[in-house]
């Protein structure tokens, strides 16, 4: 299965494929990288930003009766401001296997560090997981994991510190022995397009129905702006 972006200008933050044929094996999320690095990672850091198409890559997969909760507070100004995710329709009784809240931030230069306030816990400082330019601004995805921190449903406020950004996501992966047997594969990244494309695959995901959630951040309409799934557009501003 393959994603496609095209657009002006657009910030893809994450993208979770919830598939309901089950795989045989699960692999949990690598631990996040440290705040520092002495090699900048190949799909960027707050050091070496990427220069042209940089295609999401998979964080994450979970199999078994686990499921997802997505939630984007966007912003219809650039700034600092944070705000509340309202966390629903987790089973009671469910396990967190993992959770992460991503922050974004447009800037004119690499390298900058963010702080995040979670639930009354300092997070951060820390350097962008993914950099990618784009014209004069640099799009950064800065990844904080929260398991620890999120403990089912109910209201999760968050403040970040020294970023601009138009939107941030919350992502949570649960489990319940109520749920159906599926695989979850998460993919995320900072993508800057400027009047071209950028495709993701998923790989490894046989299934035959699922659901598709995407989060970016994106330009006005003075341009054509898109979203394909295997070749269809399933979103678009014409």
């Amino acid at each position: 299965m393959q994603i496609t972006f095209r657009g002006l200008s657009l910030l893809v933050l994450c993208a979770v494929f919830a598939s309901r044929t089950h795989a045989q094996r699960s692999r949990r999320a690598p631990a996040d990288p440290p705040l520092l690095r002495a090699i900048p990672d190949p799909i960027g850091s707050g050091f070496l930003p990427v220069v042209g198409d940089s295609p999401l890559t998979e964080l994450a997969r979970f199999s078994g009766r686990v499921d997802v909760f997505v939630q984007v507070l966007p912003f219809s100004l650039a700034g600092t401001t944070g705000g509340t995710f309202s966390v629903s329709g987790i089973p009671f009784g469910a396990t967190i296997r993992r959770a992460w809240l991503q922050v974004t931030s447009f800037a004119t230069s690499p390298g900058h560090s963010v702080s995040v306030n979670f639930e009354g816990q300092g997070l951060g400082p820390k350097l962008a997981d993914v950099v990618d330019p784009g014209g004069a601004l640099f799009c950064s995805l800065y990844r904080f994991d929260v398991t620890n921190l999120v403990t089912g449903n109910g209201s999760y406020h968050y403040a970040p510190t020294d970023r601009r950004g138009l939107g941030d996501a919350l992502i949570v992966v649960y489990e319940h022995a109520s749920l159906p047997l599926r695989t979850l594969a998460i993919h995320d990244g900072a993508e800057s397009l400027a009047n071209s494309s950028t495709a993701t695959t998923f790989t490894d995901m046989p299934c035959t129905s699922g659901e598709l959630s995407i989060f970016t951040e994106a330009d006005n309409a003075s341009g054509p702006e898109e979203v394909r799934l295997n070749g269809v557009t399933i979103a678009n501003t014409h």
